[in-house]
């Protein structure tokens, strides 16, 4: 049996109102009884996740007064507190 375009067609649009007629139904009983639930853990992580980004504006702000300060010719760079860091560092 062949089957030309315009019986292609016609296949196709019975097809559309098909889905279109129990399709919609089934889409709106399911929209009415899905849930999500989300698990302690992944709110936890949420909560990190804001945390971090408090942590980046805080440590954007000191990264954008430093280098104002370099270029204003204000910063002072502090030899001693750098060789305590770096004491501290080699010592963990």
């Amino acid at each position: 049996m062949k089957i030309n375009d315009s019986q292609l067609n016609k296949i196709q649009e019975i097809y559309q109102k098909q889905i279109n007629k129990f399709g919609n139904k089934e889409k709106n009983k399911k929209a009415r009884s899905d849930k999500i639930n989300i698990s302690d853990q992944a709110q936890e992580i949420k909560k990190i996740r804001e945390k971090l980004k408090e942590v980046d504006e805080i440590r954007d702000k000191k990264v954008k007064e430093i280098k104002n300060a370099i270029n204003n010719d204000d910063y002072e760079v502090k030899p001693r507190h750098i060789a305590q860091k770096i004491l501290h560092r080699v010592k963990e």
